[in-house]
Formats: C-alpha cells, sequence, structure tokens
C-alpha cells in the first residue's frame, strides 16, 4: 500500500530541508545574471549548449526502495516536445505507467486507470519538458536567492527560485564541474533528488544514477541501458480509459 501511494512522486523529480527561517534580501540584476548563467553553465557540462540534440530518448534500469532487498524495473521514454511516458514493475505488487501524449496525462495502476486533472499535473510539467533546461526561465520565473554551499559532499552554487506553478525549488550545481547534482522542493512537503552519476551517450553527458527522499521514503534510480531517438510506446491513454471518459 505504502508503494502505491508513493510511487507516482515526479521522476526527475524532486527533492529534505525546512523552509528559510528568514526571507533573504532581493538580488540585484547582476546576482540575478550571475544565477541564470549557471543554468548555461550547466547545458555546457552536459555538451549541449544549445539544447539536446535528439528528438527523443529510452532508459530502462531498476529501482530499489533503500534498506528493501527487493528490485524493481523501470523504463522511461520520452519524445519531443514534452511527450513522456513511464512503467514501473514493483514486485509482488504489479505495473504502474503514466504517460502525457501532448494532450492528455493518465495513470494506469493495478488498482485503477485515470486522467490526471490540470491541476495534478502542473508539479510535472517542467520534468517531461524535453528540453527542459534551454526553457529555465519558463519552469523558474523569478530567483530568490543565489549562494554557495555544501552538498553530496561538495561545493555547490545553489539557485532557490519560485517554480511557475508557485513553489520554491532550490537547484544545486557542482561549482567544479557545471553538473546539476541536487533539487530541492522546499514547503509543507519536503523532498530531495541527488544526482551521483553523469555518463556520455553519443556526447551528451546524462545522469545514470540518482536518488530521491520523500516523507522518509528513499528510492534509488540506477539506468542499465539508455538510447537517444528511440521510442517504442504509445503515448496515448490506453483505448479503454478513453472509453470511459
Amino acid at each position: 500500500m505504502r508503494a502505491i501511494c508513493l510511487l507516482w512522486i515526479s521522476f526527475i523529480t524532486c527533492f529534505m530541508t525546512g523552509c528559510p527561517k528568514s526571507t533573504p534580501p532581493a538580488l540585484t540584476a547582476s546576482e540575478i545574471e550571475q544565477a541564470r548563467a549557471v543554468f548555461v553553465g550547466h547545458l555546457e557540462a552536459i555538451g549541449a549548449t544549445d539544447g539536446i540534440p535528439h528528438t527523443g530518448l529510452k532508459m530502462t534500469g531498476s529501482m530499489e526502495y533503500f534498506g528493501e532487498s527487493s528490485r524493481n524495473n523501470f523504463t522511461l521514454e520520452q519524445q519531443h516536445p514534452n511527450l513522456y511516458y513511464i512503467r514501473i514493475s514493483l514486485a509482488g505488487t504489479g505495473v504502474f505507467e503514466r504517460g502525457f501524449d501532448g494532450e492528455t496525462f493518465w495513470e494506469r495502476t493495478p488498482r485503477e486507470s485515470r486522467i490526471l486533472s490540470k491541476s495534478e499535473t502542473l508539479a510535472l510539467q517542467p520534468a517531461i519538458d524535453f528540453q527542459r533546461w534551454v526553457n529555465h526561465k519558463k519552469w523558474y520565473p523569478t530567483i530568490t536567492n543565489f549562494e554557495t554551499l555544501e552538498f553530496a559532499g561538495e561545493i555547490c552554487l545553489a539557485v532557490t527560485a519560485s517554480t511557475h506553478h508557485g513553489n520554491q525549488e532550490r537547484l544545486l550545481f557542482s561549482k567544479n564541474s557545471g553538473l546539476l547534482i541536487g533539487i530541492e522542493q522546499i514547503g509543507e512537503t519536503n523532498s530531495i533528488t541527488r544526482y551521483g552519476q553523469y555518463l556520455i551517450h553519443d556526447d551528451i553527458k546524462v545522469p545514470t544514477y540518482w536518488e530521491d527522499k520523500r516523507n522518509g521514503v528513499h528510492r534509488i534510480w540506477k539506468v542499465e541501458q539508455f538510447e537517444w531517438d528511440r521510442n517504442d510506446v504509445d503515448f496515448r491513454p490506453p483505448p479503454s480509459l478513453l472509453e470511459d471518459r
């Protein structure tokens, strides 16, 4: 039951500390410019200065709950600009699917199938954007803080921003490599994602290992196969789900 309730926490999502105790002073135009440059630095670090030069991707691998021995498999596919599909097979529970075909966000679980409401999909929109970091001004329209701090044993440039739907996120970029290594969601329910490994696929660095924590639940994701420009799935909702509308 715990897995059913927690599975649909956003994937590239994701994000342990509490709300700031005080509001930092407003940033100057120069500080905002420096913060925006960190997003550009990440694109340069992964080898995609002008955006990812591909039309889609497919990755498969495992997802494990920390402290548990069972292996769960996942498949994730994306296609430009924002088509999305993820399938997770939970050991002893069943298959969970979620997808977006450009118009309709849907999910299918062992218990039910349904169309997600617009309000439910707001927080998911950045994660399904194939060119998310090129479009950082859209998803993070207001920079509220820019600082240097330590995270996961590295000195990081931390950009705190208001998201497109009014939440607060802190994005942590390695000062040494420029790579994004963490995303923290700040609010009533805090969560954090840590990216632990990037590997090169066709000259582009891709995160192939990450961990996320939310409400005490700790998951570990490992990519075992990765391909650009390959999509095997129909992103549309299952026909049975459309018939029920």
